[in-house]
């Protein structure tokens, strides 16, 4: 993926992210209202099969979620390795993508158990999960923070310049 800008990245992961973040959240309060409007009734009738998921699924969850956070961790380090801004944007979205991924997958769990189940305990786990997301939001602070770029580029991101404002000065590293 090729980005014009610093800003058209950021707007690009932004839709992806708030894409992926709203997709299941409609399906999620769909659920919540149903049950707590209508007493909506487990999708299994087996006793045994929803015990079974209400401790299996929320550990399939965190476990995709935490696993993408470390796998986003690991790529980190590929991205920091790249020479041009424009370079470490693109790797960054390809990590991130794989992290919202990751973050998606876990939160079609929490809604898939919730409607199997009917558990309260996925309504939890779906909110701990808005809140990692929301601390994995994609905002220029948290680009600076999780790169590692020299003082003009960070200008650049920060200040919503160009590519070739970040290339106009030396390869001086902070």
């Amino acid at each position: 993926m090729s980005f014009k800008s610093p800003e058209n990245f950021h707007n690009k992961l932004g839709f992806v992210f708030h894409a992926m973040l709203a997709l299941p959240l409609a399906a999620f309060v769909y659920l919540f209202l149903e049950l707590r409007h209508r007493e909506l009734q487990p999708a299994l009738d087996d006793n045994a099969v929803i015990f079974i998921l209400t401790y299996l699924l929320p550990v399939l969850g965190a476990g995709a979620v935490i696993g993408g956070y470390f796998i986003f961790k690991k790529d980190l380090r590929g991205v920091n390795q790249q020479e041009s801004l424009r370079d470490k944007l693109e790797a960054y979205y390809t990590a991130s993508l794989k992290l919202y991924g990751f973050i998606e997958l876990g939160s079609l769990i929490f809604v898939g158990g919730l409607y199997l189940t009917t558990s309260a305990a996925f309504i939890l786990f779906y909110v701990l999960l808005l809140f990692f997301m929301s601390l994995n939001r994609p905002t220029p602070q948290k680009y600076v923070n999780d790169l590692r770029l020299t003082e003009k580029e960070r200008e650049v991101i920060l200040y919503k310049g160009s590519f070739e404002e970040a290339e106009s000065t030396g390869p001086e590293e902070n």
